[in-house]
C-alpha cells in the first residue's frame, strides 16, 4: 500500500477521535473538523492506484448523507420542534458519504442506528421506562464516527 493513503487514514483516525470528544464533551461537531474529515475522504481516494470508489459515487455518497440527515433534522423539527440533529451532524454526513459512497451510506446509517440504540439502551437500562429518557440527549456523532 502507498504513503499517502495511510497517511489520510490516521488523520481521518485522528480527526474522529477529536470529533467523538468535542460531540460527547459539547454536543457539537465543529466545521473545522468537518472539513478535515472530508479534505482526508479525497486524498485517501485519489492517491493510489485507482481501485477505490469513483468520483461520482462519492459525490452521491456525499450528498446522500448530507441529505438525508438534513430531511430528518427538518422533519424532527416540524414534528417535535426541537432540533435533534444539528448542521454538524449533517455536514458529518457530506464527508462521512465522500469516504464510503453512495453504496456505503445506508450501511453506515444501519450500523450507527444500531449502535446508538444499543448504547442507549445499555446506558439508561434500568431507565427504560421513566419519562427521563425520553427527554435525554444522546450524542449521535459518536456512534457513526466509530464505524466510518
Amino acid at each position: 500500500m502507498e504513503v499517502v493513503p495511510i497517511l489520510a487514514l490516521l488523520v481521518a483516525a485522528g480527526v474522529l477521535a477529536a470529533l467523538v470528544a468535542v460531540d460527547l464533551r459539547e454536543r457539537r461537531l465543529p466545521d473545522a473538523l468537518n472539513l478535515a474529515l472530508a479534505l482526508a475522504a479525497l486524498v485517501f481516494h485519489t492517491a493510489g492506484d485507482g481501485d477505490r470508489a469513483t468520483a461520482p459515487e462519492l459525490v452521491a455518497g456525499a450528498v446522500l448523507g448530507a441529505g438525508l440527515f438534513y430531511l430528518l433534522r427538518a422533519v424532527f423539527f416540524r414534528l417535535r420542534g426541537v432540533e435533534a440533529l444539528g448542521l454538524g451532524d449533517v455536514k458529518f454526513m457530506a464527508a462521512a458519504g465522500l469516504w464510503v459512497g453512495i453504496w456505503g451510506i445506508g450501511p453506515l446509517i444501519l450500523i450507527a442506528a444500531t449502535t446508538t440504540l444499543l448504547v442507549a439502551v445499555l446506558r439508561h437500562a434500568g431507565a427504560l421506562s421513566s419519562e427521563g429518557l425520553r427527554r435525554r440527549r444522546i450524542p449521535v456523532g459518536p456512534r457513526i464516527e466509530w464505524i466510518s
